[in-house]
Formats: C-alpha cells, structure tokens, sequence
C-alpha cells in the first residue's frame, strides 16, 4: 500500500517537473524577441547575398539580382529598409 502511494507521488512529481520545464525554461527557449526575428532575418539576407555576390563574380552569370534571389530563396521582403519574412506577422518592435 505504502509502495503504491510512494510511486503515485513519484510520478506526480515527474509530471510536476515536465509541466514546469515546459512551461518556464523550455518555454523561453523557443519564443523569439521580435527584435531578435528582424536581427535572425538580417543575418540571413547579408549571408545570403555575400553568397550571391561571390557566384556572380565567380561565375559571371546570375537570374537576377542579388536581393531579388536571395528574397525568393528565402521568403522575405523589404519594406522601409527592414526585411520581413512572408506570411508571418510583422513584428512589433518598440
């Protein structure tokens, strides 16, 4: 009887443990800052175009230009000097 209610603690407590993980630490993990996304899409879009700039210089030959591609290939935009990713909700930055 006692082994029985020692165990339903246990996992009571186990459950306890993952609910809180996921909910705080693990939680805060994976949310981004809307000004962390801006900076993530930036990063990406100049390496992206160094990228391109290279094979245009290496190869002389492009489809396009260099933001054009890199926009395509990665589902941004450019609006007022800031690149946003389509379909996902502007971010509010303050």
């Amino acid at each position: 009887m006692i082994s029985k209610m020692v165990q339903y603690a246990a996992y009571a407590a186990a459950a306890w443990v993952l609910w809180w993980l996921w909910n705080g630490p693990i939680h805060d993990m994976n949310t981004i800052s809307p000004q962390e996304k801006l900076a993530q899409w930036e990063r990406a879009m100049k390496t992206c175009l160094k990228g391109e700039q290279y094979r245009l210089g290496a190869t002389g030959s492009q489809r396009g230009g260099p933001e054009e591609v890199c926009a395509d290939r990665l589902d941004l935009y450019l609006e007022d000097g800031v690149w946003y990713a389509r379909g996902e909700p502007k971010p509010r930055v303050n």
